[in-house]
């Protein structure tokens, strides 16, 4: 646990002192909250029917806070780049392979209660002006974003609850969102859609236990495009 929040620190530490001597010049504080449709794929599990039809959840959530700098400034195109945090959660009620928490395998099929990734994320984001007047503006913009998962966290309800989570740091998602903002002052609003995602396939959710066939070709593959719905809310704050 501890290794998983040094590697957090040291690389924040690291890039905020590069990008000047005082890291709250021409910075900004964005807070995000995202809603994107549910992965229900259950592939070739025998009980996915009942699951599917039983299931009330169908969105997923995910939080973000970001320290952004701004690179590169002139009057219509500005760069900003910084470091964050994510939080995304899901609830639907899917079979999962608790192994990979535990290191070994009981009798009973536990099913998610609650599962949560925890991202550090490195994000670059070019803003392009659309109209200003005085004080205010309209802008679009680009945002990237690299996300490393850093831990993960289930709560099972199969009979009692059951609780465990893992630290590990690995790439889990590079996504592409296309926003629309508008700033007044030092605050601003901007609405987002993702347009582009490649993720890393979880084996928390995708593992063995969802197929019948011995070597299914997608637990194969490390990584896949897939680009559900997800929408973006974004508030930012100029600090400096």
């Amino acid at each position: 646990m501890k290794c998983g929040m040094h590697v957090f620190v040291i690389f924040f530490c690291t890039i905020s002192i590069s990008y000047s001597q005082n890291i709250f010049d021409n910075t900004e504080l964005s807070l995000g909250y995202a809603l994107k449709s549910q992965d229900r794929r259950l592939f070739e599990f025998p009980m996915q029917t009942a699951i599917l039809y039983n299931e009330d959840s169908r969105i997923d959530f995910e939080y973000s806070i970001l320290l952004n700098k701004i690179l590169f400034y002139n009057k219509k195109i500005n760069l900003l780049s910084g470091l964050g945090y994510s939080l995304s959660q899901t609830n639907f009620s899917r079979p999962f392979d608790h192994t990979y928490f535990t290191g070994y395998m009981s009798k009973e099929l536990r099913y998610i209660k609650r599962y949560q990734q925890h991202n550090m994320i490195f994000n670059i984001n070019p803003n392009i002006e659309i109209v200003k007047h005085k004080d205010k503006s309209f802008y679009m913009n680009v945002n990237s974003l690299i996300k490393f998962a850093i831990n993960k966290d289930v709560v099972s309800g199969s009979r009692e609850i059951w609780h465990h989570n893992k630290w590990k740091f690995e790439t889990s998602a590079i996504e592409f969102n296309i926003g629309l903002g508008y700033q007044y002052k030092k605050i601003g609003i901007n609405l987002a859609y993702r347009i582009f995602n490649i993720q890393k396939i979880d084996p928390v959710i995708f593992n063995q236990i969802l197929f019948n066939s011995r070597n299914p070709p997608f637990l194969e593959k490390n990584y896949e495009i897939r680009n559900d719905n997800k929408f973006w809310l974004i508030v930012t704050y100029q600090i400096r």
